[in-house]
């Protein structure tokens, strides 16, 4: 962007309450100011005394002035708001997404880089609060309206991430309806930002302007003529002033901005033609330095540059250095209508000539397929050719906005009689759009396109496109693709890309039986015919056979080996599907950093949409491992990223189960509850069974805890039925297997409890310890007396032992229950208390309610120190000296089984998992 130059009259006139309201905004800790208003009327004087105002106190000012040509040309607006500050934080910035960063901006030159929207965007955060640590930062804008749809969506991510007390905006935006994104100005209003709508001045701040600037003093009949037709606006009113005189300044019957365009016109158009071809040219670029100014229009620079100084002086055009291309003086315009002026000052053949002229000398891909396309009257091979390469060229850095506007660009230069490829620009338009995030406005550009795209393959392609980006909305994805096999079912390529994409719809609303037959089939055809689908294919594959209780080793292998490319808009990868496996049988802690690393494979490579299907399962866990506040964060991600996608509410109801699990354990009871019902209808709606069935498995939760055991018990059988439906036979998928046996156990229902346990316990001889954890919980409702008592305290320390604090502690919460009810008041009181801290600790308030009260109830004598009860502590202490189980139970003449318990309790109480670890910790060096 050009520098302002000295000669820019800074000075605000009849604006000082309006500067004191951006002082306060821009005060500590607070969110900024957005100034609006119509054109002309002072927004930018107003935002420049502001940040002025802001570096004299010491604040960094991250600036940029966008253009509306400017909103073509790819994280222009980011370069302009980092350029300064960049070489100092970058170098701190972790890789991958520094990396990112440096690709967007054109900072490195890698033709295999294609950096994740959502990688640029984590960077620009990243430096940001790096900048904050040190003074206040200020993000400064002026036109917001024209910021580039790249930079817009960074900037959106940035600020709903940033506190206050690290960034303040301050912002102009025109008044009315503009092209400013809806999650931006959503990001501007959740911060809070002081939206100051600027009105228009007094008539004696109107004379002391045109005074100002025009060195005049009109008549008082000629003042009150601007000012009433002006309506208060200082631009208008200065141009209609200097035209006033004219005849005819305006038409008796025109509207305002008529007479405006009509001022501004006359004025831009009043300059000699060697001044109007350099305004005109500096009008059509974004680097319009003097240099590039002269070679277009082929006048020496000397001759543009008083050309461009003769603008500057008639308040039209302002010239500055540019640090970014090594102080080079560049030319630009006091305003926008100006510019918008400057480009209607030549024939539209003189126009195209320039544009011709600037696609010989610039360097940059996209600009020159801009003034290409601009300088062609018709469809144009070369041109189109050109477009083509520059969608690549902007999907590489990341810019997929801007590409998927190339595509379509392209699609309209192709030459009659090339219809294959402008389906193939048109297809790659939309993909382009949906891997930006923005899955409604790609399936509807593919949608109004569809009839025009020839039938056959490319129609085939465009239909599997269109199911893809609606799969989880299973009966539409499935007709898409019934359409698309009725187009070209008999092409290899056609027919594995349908089949992988049918395999997901099967399993996660019909058979996984028929998604492991339909993914089978499509990885033969990609060896057959050297198809590069197979790894999503291996990947449904792998999740079938876990699913149905089978080894998937070798699809999972397969898959893995085939790296970490990721396919964008697949439902699914080899390693989600290895995380999830390792998740059902309760290897939660694998899980975890198996989905950790997924997540940040997608941001490296730019599937923005696709990281939806790691941050819902993610979530589960980290909720299930007790970091509820990391789990709340994900859900919060991934409602975020859905906003901005775009995602319908039955994609959203494949993670609400987790948001009503949350909900449930911090006793927000009925908000769980209506969470779950909204999640399950949503799911079911589309017939997906799969996420209908964890939706009803998290509504057990939330009706345990309001006490409806019988309703609890229908939820836990209809989600058991769903996915025996489905053909799941791998009993740890819902996670509500503990739940259940509780509402079963609460419910009187001692048959279908018994037949649950022996499910489970089936299940556990197979190496799930999530299943034998769950199997003596429900041998513990079964059962009575001592029995039931050493079976939850096996489930407790087996609970504990796969890092789930919160059932480890319920099962602790009915033992010391269970022990009270028996007097046995030391070992209750001390059992109690345990459950009680972790539920204090997790933020499960009715659980902590119900530990508290239960504690309240309990008299005797505190707890032995570290927490055991003496009868644990010797069981302990014999341990250390080495005896076995047998041995400690013929000194003390107990069962085997009852020094069982009281280890399993010391293991629990202790935090540890073997006896190595029991003994360190009683006897630590």
């Amino acid at each position: 962007m050009v520098a302002a130059s000295a000669s820019i009259e800074r000075s605000l006139v009849g604006r000082d309450d309006e500067l004191a309201m951006v002082e306060a905004a821009l005060g500590q800790g607070r969110s900024g100011a957005l100034l609006e208003g119509e054109p002309g009327i002072g927004k930018t004087a107003l935002w420049i005394a502001g940040t002025e105002m802001a570096r004299d106190r010491g604040a960094c000012v991250l600036e940029s002035r966008p253009g509306e040509a400017e909103r073509r040309l790819s994280f222009s607006a980011l370069d302009d708001l980092l350029s300064n500050e960049l070489d100092e934080v970058l170098p701190h910035i972790p890789s991958p997404r520094r990396r990112a960063l440096e690709i967007a901006l054109l900072r490195t030159d890698d033709p295999d880089a294609s950096p994740d929207p959502r990688g640029v965007s984590t960077a620009v955060l990243e430096v940001v609060r790096r900048l904050a640590r040190d003074r206040p930062v200020v993000l400064a804008i002026d036109d917001v309206q024209w910021l580039d749809p790249g930079s817009a969506r960074v900037l959106t991510f940035a600020l709903r991430r940033l506190e206050p007390g690290e960034i303040a905006v301050l912002g102009t935006r025109r008044a009315g309806p503009d092209p400013t994104p809806a999650p931006l100005v959503r990001a501007f209003d959740e911060r809070g930002i002081t939206r100051l709508t600027l009105q228009p001045l007094e008539i004696s701040a109107i004379e002391a302007i045109i005074r100002r600037q025009l060195g005049v003093r009109l008549s008082r009949p000629a003042r009150r003529d601007v000012y009433e037709l002006s309506g208060g606006n200082p631009l208008f009113a200065v141009e209609l002033a200097r035209a006033h005189g004219a005849e005819p300044p305006w038409s008796a019957g025109a509207e305002l901005p008529d007479r405006l365009a009509s001022a501004i016109r006359r004025r831009v158009g009043a300059f000699e033609p060697p001044v109007r071809e350099v305004l005109c040219a500096a009008a059509l670029t974004q680097q319009p330095s003097v240099r590039i100014l002269a070679s277009v229009t082929g006048r020496p620079d000397p001759e543009v540059l008083d050309a461009a100084v003769a603008a500057e002086r008639a308040g039209v055009a302002l010239i500055g250095d540019d640090a970014r291309a090594q102080g080079a003086q560049m030319v630009g315009f006091r305003h926008p209508l100006f510019r918008s002026a400057a480009t209607e000052l030549l024939p539209p053949a003189r126009v195209r000539a320039l544009h011709q002229a600037y696609a010989r000398v610039v360097d940059d891909p996209e600009e020159l397929a801009r003034h290409l396309a601009a300088s062609a009257s018709a469809p144009d091979d070369d041109v189109a050719a050109a477009l083509d390469r520059a969608s690549r060229h902007a999907r590489s850095r990341g810019a997929l906005d801007a590409a998927a506007e190339l595509y379509e660009q392209a699609a309209r230069f192709t030459l009659d009689g090339e219809d294959e490829r402008r389906a193939r620009r048109t297809i790659a338009a939309a993909a382009s759009l949906f891997d930006a995030g923005d899955r409604c406005a790609a399936e509807e550009h593919l949608l109004s396109r569809l009839d025009a795209i020839p039938a056959g393959v490319q129609r085939a392609n465009a239909l599997i496109a269109l199911a893809i980006m609606c799969w989880n909305d299973l009966a539409r994805s499935d007709d898409f693709l019934d359409r698309a096999e009725d187009e070209a079912d008999d092409v290899p390529r056609i027919r594995a890309k349908i089949l992988a994409a049918r395999a997901w719809i099967e399993a996660y609303g019909r058979s996984l039986e028929r998604a492991a037959a339909c993914a089978g089939e499509a990885v033969q055809l990609s060896d057959r015919h050297r198809i590069p689908v197979v790894r999503a294919a291996l990947a449904v594959s792998a999740w079938a056979r876990l699913l149905q209780g089978r080894d998937a080793t070798e699809a999972l292998a397969r898959g893995l080996a085939l790296g970490e490319s990721y396919v964008r808009a697949d439902p699914c990868t080899p390693r989600l599907s290895g995380a999830m496996g390792r998740r059902w049988v309760g290897d939660l802690i694998t899980a975890r950093e198996l989905l950790e690393a997924e997540a940040e494979t997608i941001s490296a490579t730019g599937a923005e949409t696709s990281l939806l299907e790691v941050l819902g399962p993610l979530a589960e866990i980290l909720w299930r491992l007790g970091d509820w506040p990391a789990a709340a964060r994900n859900l919060r991600a991934a409602e975020d990223l859905a906003d901005d996608v775009g995602v319908t509410p039955s994609r959203a109801a494949q993670w609400s189960h987790v948001d009503a699990l949350l909900a449930a354990g911090q006793g927000r009871v009925e908000e769980s509850v209506e969470i779950a019902r909204r999640g399950a209808a949503a799911a079911g709606s589309v017939g997906d069974r799969f996420s209908e069935a964890h939706n009803h498995a998290a509504l057990v939760l939330g009706l345990l805890v309001a006490g409806d055991a019988p309703g609890a018990v229908v939820s836990f059988t209809r989600a058991r039925r769903l996915l025996d439906e489905l053909g799941v036979r791998e009993v740890g998928v819902l996670g509500a297997m503990g739940d259940g046996l509780e509402a079963l156990a609460a419910s009187g229902d001692r048959g279908e409890l018994a037949a649950v346990v022996a499910e489970l316990e089936a299940a556990a001889s197979g190496r799930r310890p999530w299943a034998a954890a769950d199997a003596a919980r429900g041998r513990a409702f079964l059962l009575k007396g001592e029995a039931a008592e050493i079976e939850m305290a096996e489930a407790a320390t087996a609970y504990a032992g796969l890092g789930m604090p919160f059932e480890a502690a319920r099962c602790q919460l009915w033992l010391g229950t269970w022990l009270r009810h028996r007097r046995r008041q030391r070992r209750a009181r001390d059992t109690l208390a345990h459950a009680q801290a972790t539920f204090e600790r997790l933020g499960a308030v009715p659980w902590q309610a119900r530990a508290a009260a239960e504690l309240a109830r309990v008299g005797g004598r505190p707890p032995a120190p570290m927490g055991l009860t003496d009868a644990e502590r010797e069981v302990a202490d014999f341990v250390a000296e080495g005896l076995t189980n047998s041995d400690i139970a013929a000194r003390l003449h107990l069962s085997v089984r009852t020094v069982e318990a009281h280890l399993s309790h010391a293991y629990m109480k202790l935090g540890v998992h073997s006896r190595t670890a029991l003994v360190a910790k009683l006897r630590p060096r």
